[in-house]
């Protein structure tokens, strides 16, 4: 059974009460991947002070895991403490995020960014996207281990998401997947039509990120020709994308 705290309309703490706890001493699964099975999966352990939530978990999910594709890659246990601020607090100046973790999901696994860590002549200019790089390591659930045996996610976590009942239906709110390590939330793909009103209906969200309108890459990410650098297509480097409000 899902050991999942939350669910009531009374829940006073999301930080507290919507993780993804292992109750019954689950593991891992992956058909894949047996030494999994060895792994305690979820969020083992939560502790809280007055500023902060600790989560601790192997990285481990309990949904099925793998295969990863050509990737000689593996999960491993990972035993961490994730720390997550109680107020949010967006700066004014906003800075890029490192590689590695960024934010947890519900279920103790964690969330890296959008780049695979490599950039085109490892020149630190058009990095590469990992939803378009490393998509064939990706099982079904949209996860797979880094060299140092970290399983995580890029992007939208499908495992989690069916675990948790988020089936793409049209008229239900995505539910609360993770949080960035500022504290911000990390929601599925439907919200409320206006967000400070349930009755207002659910509609899918949109990315404020889109594609950029070029035609071709040269230097830093203003301008630029597609087959230079490289002759990958429009989406394969995260400069390719602009944010739009």
């Amino acid at each position: 059974m899902l050991a999942l705290l939350a669910g009531s309309a009374s829940a006073s703490d999301p930080l507290l009460d919507y993780w993804v706890y292992n109750l019954d001493g689950r593991h891992g699964v992956s058909a894949s991947h047996p030494a999994v099975a060895a792994i305690s999966a979820d969020v083992i352990e939560i502790r809280a002070s007055g500023s902060n939530v600790y989560v601790l978990a192997e990285g481990i999910p309990s949904h099925s895991i793998g295969p990863f594709g050509p990737s000689p890659n593996a999960p491993g246990a990972q035993r961490r403490w994730f720390r997550i601020p109680r107020i949010t607090t967006v700066p004014a100046i906003k800075s890029p995020t490192a590689l590695g973790a960024i934010g947890v999901c519900v279920n103790g696994v964690p969330i890296f960014n959008a780049q695979d860590g490599k950039s085109y002549l490892n020149a630190g200019v058009w990095h590469q996207n990992a939803m378009q790089s490393e998509r064939s390591q990706m099982d079904a659930a949209m996860g797979h281990p880094d060299i140092p045996q970290r399983y995580h996610h890029h992007c939208m976590m499908m495992g989690l998401m069916e675990q948790l009942g988020d089936h793409d239906d049209e008229h239900c709110h995505s539910p609360l997947l993770g949080f960035a390590f500022d504290g911000s939330p990390i929601y599925g793909p439907r919200g409320y039509v206006n967000p400070a009103d349930p009755e207002s209906g659910v509609h899918e969200l949109r990315s404020s990120y889109r594609l950029r309108s070029i035609t071709s890459r040269v230097g830093g990410p203003a301008i630029g020709p597609l087959g230079t650098p490289g002759a990958f297509p429009l989406g394969w480097y995260v400069e390719d994308y602009e944010y739009s409000a």
